[in-house]
């Protein structure tokens, strides 16, 4: 099975545990030094999607069609909706995206939309306010604090500004488009990554919980697997509504004292931690050969498919390439 890795980046392990799978790999990245680019079978240079998407687009169905590519897999928060959109171009050429609907990852992509969500399926979210509503009175910010204030389309951490009083936030507020930005209660508890693998009709296939010990740029650098039921019960839910199709991953503080996890985040998408969760046990890259062949396995209770307890702590390595060897290199361009 042909699978293609769009703005692959540096997610190396996570291409290598693919190839182990059997799966033939190739990833698409705008720049020629993502290392990932060179450990893959095959790898293509492409636009940014974030400057133009109908060509970013027409690139990856080139690639597709030539390639007779199986399935794609995006990476990177903002060429989600992109693709969402586009997916029956892909379909329409034999190749499928792993990824949930358009109605879902738009839902995922907005801070308001993903408070609205949880709310609505029952599960316990922190309060949030969309800075931009007329009808939000200076009395309903000061219920909130201590807060964090949270760009609405944003990812991976970037722009997130903790406010522990209302002076606080009148200091940045002038300095804000208010429109771009949630103010969010600040909950305190574990913070806890669920990744999830669903089949697109609300069935939950596995559901895998790390705790974060420590983050570093707004991805987990070290955690651990752990296993609370309540959560499994709530990921069971979430799913049901949601209807993820392939890898996504919820985001919660869980207070160990009521029992229950204050959801903050969807991603639509692979998470950056995920290489713990396959080294648990939970092997998505199988269940995704699976789901497409229709021959999907759901005997097994969900959380049976990972260790508990097990630790990743993460450190770097490096790809070393003569710049001979990079595709389309242009060093006034990086």
């Amino acid at each position: 099975m042909k699978v293609l890795f769009t703005s692959s980046g540096r997610r190396v392990e996570l291409i290598s545990f693919f190839k182990k799978e059997g799966f033939i790999t190739f990833v698409v990245d705008s720049d020629p030094t993502a290392p990932s680019l060179y450990t893959a079978d095959k790898s293509f240079i492409v636009p940014r999607v974030v400057d133009n998407s109908e060509k970013y687009i027409k690139s990856l169905l080139k690639i597709c069609r030539i390639e007779q590519i199986d399935v794609v897999i995006p990476l990177i928060d903002p060429e989600l909706t992109v693709l969402a959109k586009a997916a029956s171009r892909f379909s329409d050429i034999g190749t499928k995206i792993l990824l949930s609907s358009n109605q879902s990852v738009m839902v995922a992509s907005d801070k308001y939309e993903t408070y609205r969500f949880f709310k609505s399926i029952g599960l316990p979210v922190p309060q949030t306010l969309l800075l931009g509503e007329r009808k939000i009175t200076e009395p309903d910010i000061k219920k909130l604090f201590p807060a964090v204030l949270k760009p609405r389309y944003g990812s991976s951490g970037k722009g997130i500004l903790e406010c522990s009083s209302i002076d606080c936030f009148r200091f940045y507020y002038p300095q804000l488009n208010t429109y771009d930005y949630v103010l969010q209660e600040k909950v305190y508890g574990e913070e806890i990554t669920i990744d999830l693998f669903g089949d697109g009709k609300g069935n939950l296939i596995s559901a895998v919980q790390r705790k974060r010990l420590k983050v570093r740029g707004g991805e987990v650098e070290r955690g651990i697997t752990v296993k609370y039921p309540r959560l499994f019960e709530d990921a069971a839910k979430f799913a049901k509504s949601f209807k993820p199709f392939g890898a996504v991953n919820i985001q919660c503080f869980y207070n160990v004292e009521k029992n229950e996890g204050f959801y903050t985040e969807i991603n639509a998408r692979f998470g950056g931690g995920y290489p713990l969760a396959y080294h648990a046990g939970a092997n998505f890259p199988k269940y995704i050969k699976e789901l497409l062949s229709n021959n999907l396995s759901r005997g097994r209770q969900i959380g049976d498919d990972y260790e508990e307890g097990l630790v990743m702590a993460r450190y770097d390595m490096a790809v070393y390439k003569h710049k001979k060897e990079l595709l389309n290199f242009d060093e006034s361009s990086i």
